[in-house]
């Protein structure tokens, strides 16, 4: 049977489930299984894999790059990305530019 817990799957047997599985908070696998990586932070979504993330983001219908790295896309789920960075980056060579003038 296969299992899974924080977005990893394993295969296990029926026995091994019940007896060690079970107790640590692993659950059947449930292939119609809504995934929902929102409340999830970065480091959790590290331990998930690639494609499931890439799943995940396709049932939610937002577009990302096929070639993007798990990095990236982890980045898009937590809301954390360049966009900051490009806007900070401009207006700090504004200010810069100014002082120079001045």
């Amino acid at each position: 049977m296969k299992i899974v817990k924080d977005g990893k799957e394993i295969e296990v047997t029926e026995k091994a489930y019940n007896v060690v599985y079970a107790p640590l908070g692993f659950k059947p696998y449930q292939e119609s299984e809504e995934l929902d990586f929102y409340d999830k932070s970065a480091a959790e979504l590290n331990k998930i894999g690639k494609e499931k993330i890439k799943s995940f983001l396709k049932q939610e219908e937002i577009e990302f790059d096929s070639s993007a790295t798990k990095d990236e896309l982890i980045s898009i789920i937590t809301g954390e990305g360049d966009d900051n960075g490009d806007d900070n980056g401009g207006s700090q060579e504004d200010t810069a530019n100014q002082n120079d003038e001045a």
